[in-house]
């Protein structure tokens, strides 16, 4: 695993291919093999092989007992997720357990891995990634991924549906989130989510410009 790491990190796509035709068939353990797998499905999408990174992605998730909604009208049945909360305690959410086990965990990191490439490859794929991720969140409790869950989840409410209130509790949940498992690098994603998809959507457009201009600095800084 150390190794596959090191090639994804210094980007030697060749080397992290060949270690993992190596080593993938003869990992026994779900867990281990879905650790390496994740390596590799963040190196697929290095190289711009997002079709196969989110095929691979979705495997993977099977082999851990996660499946994808396999509704044919995703947005019909998306809203079903409001079974599991009060719209007027949604900031109460933060008070979920926190996710522990090692399985789920894992399953929640590959699916915020694959998040883009769901999608670029439609909505309806990226519809059905945000209800599993939630719903694994709403089973197992919350992680160091949860406040990009809740972001996605605004957008939708607020794009897809038309519940700006809700939409933009979520945005905020997914704020508070971040405070609570602190992350540069998922700051700056739910921020320019909110900014871009959310906010607008109940407060003046002026309102997200400044915002907007701080996150892209921050952006530039972390890389």
């Amino acid at each position: 695993l150390a190794k596959a790491q090191a090639c994804y990190l210094s980007q030697d796509s060749a080397l992290c291919n060949q270690i993992f035709s190596a080593e993938y068939p003869h990992i026994t353990d779900q867990v281990d093999k879905a650790k390496l797998a994740k390596i590799q499905l963040l190196s697929l999408i290095a190289q711009n092989k997002i079709a196969e990174a989110f095929a691979f992605g979705i495997e993977t998730l099977t082999h851990l007992a996660v499946e994808m909604p396999q509704t044919k009208n995703i947005a019909k049945d998306y809203l079903q997720l409001q079974k599991h909360y009060d719209t007027e305690e949604i900031s109460t959410l933060i008070n979920l357990p926190k996710m522990c086990k090692e399985t789920p965990l894992l399953a929640a990191e590959i699916l915020n891995s694959i998040q883009t490439a769901a999608y670029l490859i439609s909505p309806e794929e990226y519809m059905k990634l945000c209800f599993t991720s939630l719903s694994l969140t709403f089973e197992h409790g919350i992680s160091n991924v949860s406040g990009k869950i809740f972001i996605s989840h605004a957008l939708l409410l607020s794009g897809a549906f038309s519940q700006f209130e809700d939409g933009l509790k979520f945005a905020e949940l997914a704020s508070q989130c971040n405070e609570k498992f602190p992350s540069s690098y998922v700051s700056i994603e739910i921020e320019f989510i909110k900014n871009v998809s959310v906010l607008h959507w109940k407060k003046p457009l002026k309102q997200s410009l400044k915002p907007l201009e701080q996150n892209f600095y921050q952006g530039v800084e972390c890389g």
